[in-house]
């Protein structure tokens, strides 16, 4: 993060075509929240994938609902 301005997180998880937040999340969660107390002038930028199933409307939807469930947790 300090180098490059940006880091791409893993074991954030969703069930199939679901935008909560599934329960083995929690580290990876409580690992971001950490920095952000530490630094809170921190921002930052959340980004939601899905898979390649359905169309790009529907995963755009999926994409967007997944960022903003992850930064309601961290909030």
């Amino acid at each position: 993060l300090n180098q490059s301005g940006r880091v791409d997180l893993y074991g954030i998880f969703f069930d199939f075509n679901k935008a909560e937040i599934k329960q083995e999340s929690e580290p990876v969660i409580s690992s971001v929240a950490q920095v952000l107390q530490k630094d809170p002038k921190l921002a930052l930028k959340v980004i939601g994938h899905t898979d390649n199933v359905g169309n790009d409307t529907v995963n755009l939807d999926l994409s967007q609902r997944r960022a903003a469930a992850v930064v309601e947790k961290l909030v």
